[in-house]
């Protein structure tokens, strides 16, 4: 983020670097951050990249991102969100109006790593990586998919390590 945007964003809050997304084509960033009073609502940050001028909304009180994605092509912003009832896939607009797709991902889902997740190319699948809330720390995790639209599970694979990152390699495949 340039200098212009860190001006933008003066005295804003804690910025976490995995809880952003880009649309490059719009030249725009996006990012979500814990309000300084953690009773009160997270905050969506729209920064042009071009100008730096950023527009700042509150999501929902209660609402918590663990992975911010953007699909240009559609101008969506999808989440990895929980509000207290589980992990579930959201669009956020850009008024930080908070949409689910789809219901909670499973039961007991998921202590999710922060930041760790991918848009698929073809923009039908997003990947996380995750363990289920009651494993204990010595559980694999699993690289779960799910449908971009419905926020069904597609698939959950156990892995072998703990990636940082996540990558789409073509279509609707993933590698970490």
């Amino acid at each position: 983020i340039t200098d212009n945007a860190a001006t933008a964003l003066a005295n804003c809050c804690t910025f976490n670097g995995s809880l952003v997304a880009s649309d490059d084509s719009n030249q725009t960033a996006y990012a979500v951050t814990p309000n300084p009073d953690a009773a009160q609502a997270w905050r969506l940050h729209r920064i042009s990249l071009a100008t730096g001028a950023a527009v700042t909304v509150d999501l929902p009180v209660g609402e918590r991102v663990a992975a911010l994605l953007r699909r240009p092509a559609t101008a969506t912003l999808f989440a990895l969100s929980d509000a207290g009832a589980g992990l579930r896939l959201v669009t956020i607009s850009n008024a930080g109006v908070v949409t689910p797709r789809g219901s909670t991902i499973a039961a007991d889902c998921c202590a999710a790593r922060v930041g760790v997740a991918a848009l698929s190319a073809d923009g039908t699948r997003i990947a996380f990586v995750a363990r289920l809330k009651s494993a204990n720390a010595t559980t694999p995790l699993s690289m779960w998919v799910l449908d971009a639209a419905s926020g069904a599970i597609v698939s959950s694979v156990e892995l072998s390590h703990a990636p940082d990152v996540l990558f789409s390699n073509s279509g609707t495949t993933f590698s970490t």
